[in-house]
């Protein structure tokens, strides 16, 4: 039996033998079909003999996401680490694939296109800086059609020159709230993205990414930080297709807040009397003395007091009088 996934290719369609299953001499006659399965009569065995092709959809990609950019590892100016990776199916035996710089696959390099039972592919080093694309079908038990195109791109080569933080330097201190952010130029890059954040989770304050992108290699902060904060930053160059890796992260503390308005002491509440809201009284208590309690007593203790006094003089005066009596005696 012959199969053919683009009998209306306008080139050459391609067809495959199917004999899976069949016996040496087999002789098929009458063909029926219903969706994805035929039936046909061996003759010569006398037998029905049913097919069901289930390699009629192409295969789902799934990794590196469609357009990904800035991908791999780069070592000695090479991208390593970049695996495809596709949903297998369960009657698939075998895959082909194949990567190319171009959505033909007209020029595959050398060592980007093969077949293998797993369903993914560990690719070998590739160029840095360029875009790739990639497809893969099953190829046995019988072909599938190609996957969709997808595309990725590596990431930059920074090893030339290192994409170092300039200004603020790491671990400095004292910096001002719209501090001037600095870095070296990378190459090739057509802008620079920025992220500033308060935690090593970037979680980020300032973003300067994608359309944001900074054009030049130092950007002097139009955003006001926080006084006496850490901060933590890091820049990648880009391209329209690509980005490098991001910078290690540099850290730094902005400066203190100075010239600061003094707090004026608060009065104690026992001390403030409100008697309306635009009006406020301070009242203090003042400590009473002796003189100030005498005055405040009644009338009839002081005038008791002073008989009380006049009766102990008159008795002491007696008593005087009798001591000299006797002693004259």
């Amino acid at each position: 039996m012959e199969r053919c996934l683009n009998p209306r290719f306008s080139l050459t369609p391609a067809f495959q033998s199917v004999t899976r299953g069949l016996n040496d001499g087999a002789t098929l006659s009458g063909l029926w079909q219903r969706h994805n399965q035929l039936w046909a009569v061996d003759s010569i065995n006398v037998k029905l003999m049913t097919f069901n092709d289930t390699l009629t959809s192409s295969i789902k990609s799934v990794a590196p996401k469609n357009a990904s950019a800035g991908i791999g590892a780069l070592s000695d100016h090479l991208v390593k680490d970049i695996t495809i990776d596709w949903d297998g199916l369960g009657d698939v035996t075998d895959y082909e694939w194949q990567c190319s710089y171009d959505t033909d696959f007209s020029a595959i390099p050398d060592g980007l296109s093969g077949t293998t039972s797993a369903s993914s592919v560990r690719l070998p080093p590739l160029e840095p800086a360029t875009t790739y694309h990639w497809r893969v079908r099953a190829s046995s038990p019988v072909f599938s059609p190609w996957s969709a195109k997808w595309s990725f791109s590596t990431t930059m080569d920074t090893q030339t020159v290192n994409l170092n933080l300039e200004s603020p330097l790491p671990g400095a201190t004292a910096v001002p709230i719209k501090p001037v952010f600095q870095w070296t130029a990378i190459l090739g890059a057509e802008a620079y993205e920025l992220l500033v954040a308060t935690d090593d989770f970037f979680n980020p304050v300032i973003i300067k990414i994608g359309e944001y992108a900074l054009k030049t290699n130092a950007w002097n902060c139009d955003i006001a930080l926080d006084f006496a904060t850490f901060y933590y930053w890091k820049i990648r160059a880009i391209t329209a297709s690509t980005s490098s890796s991001w910078s290690s992260v540099g850290i730094f503390t902005t400066e203190l807040l100075l010239n600061e308005t003094p707090t004026l002491p608060t009065l104690p509440p026992e001390l403030l009397t409100v008697s309306s809201p635009a009006k406020l009284v301070v009242s203090t208590t003042q400590p009473s003395t002796a003189a100030g309690q005498l005055f405040d007593m009644p009338a009839w203790i002081i005038y008791l007091l002073a008989g009380l006094f006049c009766i102990v003089f008159l008795a002491l005066l007696i008593v005087l009088i009798i001591v000299i009596k006797l002693k004259s005696l």
